[in-house]
């Protein structure tokens, strides 16, 4: 998930020893977790108490959620969508942007891809340009809609309707058609994962970056990891920018790494794959076989990597692009078309580790009908 800020060059220093003690406490006061199948655990006096509810919690990650149900069929009509794509550079936005080109052609509509390179300010020129060409609707693919507000604005205010895939459900924009996962239940997934993997002694540097969705990921995983498991640490937090997808290292990963010699982490998490493939890359390069990372957004390189071992991947926590992209076609079709519409902001989410990658290998966590679950409902 990926926004398109300034990079920032911020690091904050994480977890000393006040802060395991503080973790102690609060794990003492307020017992387990919220998340996961069996609840929390006693913070990781126990060992072999809170690795068995890690195990337990990352099981019932890997078997993913509920798809919605979708309203009675009815006739989509004819129109034309922007597809803004936050990125092409970016896997899962390519892939997303892909999707829902897709389903405006199955639908019998007209979409049109326009790249943003991760850049807001692109990204409203192009709904300007949409408004101005009389397009019938605006869907953003993880372009967070709160950077191009005055353009969705504009765009709405002209008729248009406006959909934001993957985003964060920004305050303020009540008229945005969002689809959307469950961001802090992401961090706390990956939490548990990283927590099993080390057998509770894990030891991160964690990636942050400019963005809502990402900055609530991992707020939510290091809460998670810090309060159940008083054995693991976090080593640091570092901020990434999208911007430097496609670059080797990425440069901030390479400056980082240099800071940490053999032994003195175990983990990395990045904020998205897209980030964090080349993350592992740079590791393989450097014969750094003593720390593993995991992510988000199941990139389908990572995937690979996790199923040959030819990368040093954990786990991701997956969401369902092609589906989400789909969700943002039919919701802007049934604006028009005055049909019921449903809550797209509840998607489902996948931990994808070893036990379940080979299920998708070859295409992202989806429903078990999908496509024609969307074809049904708009006649086809």
């Amino acid at each position: 998930m990926r926004s398109i800020v300034m990079r920032s060059a911020t690091r904050k220093r994480r977890i000393g020893v006040v802060a395991v003690v503080a973790a102690l406490v609060l794990t003492a006061a307020c017992g387990g977790s919220d998340s996961g199948a069996s609840g929390g655990s006693d913070g990781g006096g126990d060992s072999s108490a809170l690795l068995e509810t890690a195990a337990k919690n990352v099981t019932s990650f890997e078997k993913g959620g509920e798809f919605p149900a979708l309203p009675a069929p009815y006739d989509p009509g004819t129109g034309k969508v922007a597809i803004i794509a936050c990125g092409l550079a970016g896997p899962d936005c390519k892939k997303g942007a892909e999707a829902a080109k897709e389903a405006a052609e199955q639908m019998g509509w007209t979409g049109t891809i326009f790249d943003a390179q991760f850049s807001p300010q692109k990204g409203s020129a192009f709904i300007d340009q949409a408004v101005q060409q009389g397009y019938d609707g605006v869907i953003s693919i993880t372009l967070p809609i709160e950077t191009m507000k005055a353009s969705a604005d504009s765009a709405i205010a002209a008729g248009l309707t406006v959909s934001c895939v993957a985003c964060f459900v920004a305050p303020g924009f009540d008229k945005v058609k969002f689809v959307s996962v469950d961001w802090a239940d992401q961090g706390r997934q990956l939490a548990w994962y990283v927590i099993k993997r080390s057998k509770g002694k894990a030891k991160v540097l964690v990636y942050d970056a400019p963005n809502q969705a990402v900055n609530l990921r991992v707020k939510n995983f290091t809460e998670t990891l810090t309060k159940e498991c008083s054995t693991c640490e976090i080593a640091d937090t570092s901020i990434i920018d999208q911007s430097e997808i496609g670059k080797p290292g990425p440069p901030t990963f390479a400056a980082d790494l240099a800071k940490f010699p053999p032994g003195t982490i175990t983990d990395i998490t990045d904020p998205f794959d897209a980030i964090g493939v080349p993350m592992m890359k740079t590791l393989k390069q450097n014969g750094r076989t003593d720390v593993t990372v995991s992510g988000y957004d199941s990139t389908q390189e990572g995937i690979q990597g996790i199923l040959d071992k030819s990368l040093p991947v954990g786990a991701t926590v997956g969401l369902p692009y092609s589906y989400s992209a789909y969700v943002g076609v039919d919701a802007v079709a049934r604006a028009k078309a005055g049909a019921p519409e449903y809550d797209g902001t509840k998607m489902p989410t996948i931990l994808i580790d070893e036990t379940n990658a080979e299920k998708y290998k070859d295409g992202y966590y989806t429903s078990p009908d999908f496509p024609q679950d969307f074809l049904t409902s708009w006649g086809k």
